[in-house]
């Protein structure tokens, strides 16, 4: 067996130029995607100030024409008062069995590389953008991020593949093989190969 041929110095520093870079670049789509929070945070936060002040001065018109002060008072004997306590003792009880996962937010962000499944979310954000929306895809792997309202979107749970269908998706993967033209598709490829190996000596 051939001793695999050991990289020069200047090909090592390649690869730590090209990681550094890599990471560089992860750095500021990280700082983008926090752009993008924070805007949607602070979107969300006025129109939820207008909607509940709206609702208060429904509810109590004397609130338009009430100084800041004076609404402040009435606010603050307004929410110590014993009704208001209890409901808000009793709020986190009914929060938690209306939803039990504990997500947090009216939406669910989906990450994934599934080709069928970007799809089917692609055609779904264009044919309702008010209810799903994609917020950003790398070229680079492929990846794609949707953010999709809850109770529009669902999962199911399958078993493992056992041992024999393992064996034999892993020879319908070598078979094919040489199909693959991408090199990140190569790079997953061996990869998962590698991990197939790993895991049966292991088990």
């Amino acid at each position: 067996m051939t001793k695999p041929r050991e990289k020069t110095r200047e090909e090592l520093q390649v690869e730590i130029e090209d990681g550094k870079k890599k990471i560089r670049q992860l750095e500021n789509r990280e700082k983008i995607i926090k752009q993008k929070l924070s805007v949607e945070e602070r979107k969300a936060r006025n129109h939820r100030l207008c909607k509940r002040g709206g609702f208060m001065e429904s509810l109590v018109p004397e609130l338009i024409a009430m100084p800041d002060e004076d609404a402040q008072t009435f606010f603050r004997l307004a929410l110590t008062s014993e009704p208001a306590r209890e409901f808000l003792k009793n709020e986190p009880r009914k929060r938690q069995a209306e939803n039990p996962l504990g997500t947090k937010g009216p939406l669910i962000h989906i990450r994934t590389h599934n080709t069928d499944l970007k799809k089917r979310l692609l055609a779904y954000s264009r044919r309702y953008p008010t209810i799903c929306q994609q917020t950003d895809t790398d070229p680079e792997t492929g990846c794609m991020e949707f953010e999709i309202r809850k109770g529009r979107f669902s999962f199911r749970l399958t078993a493992p593949y056992s041992e024999e269908r393992r064996r034999a998706a892993s020879e319908a993967a070598k078979k094919h093989s040489g199909n693959l033209t991408h090199p990140i598709q190569k790079m997953c490829y061996n990869f998962f190969e590698n991990f197939s190996l790993s895991f049966s000596v292991c088990s």
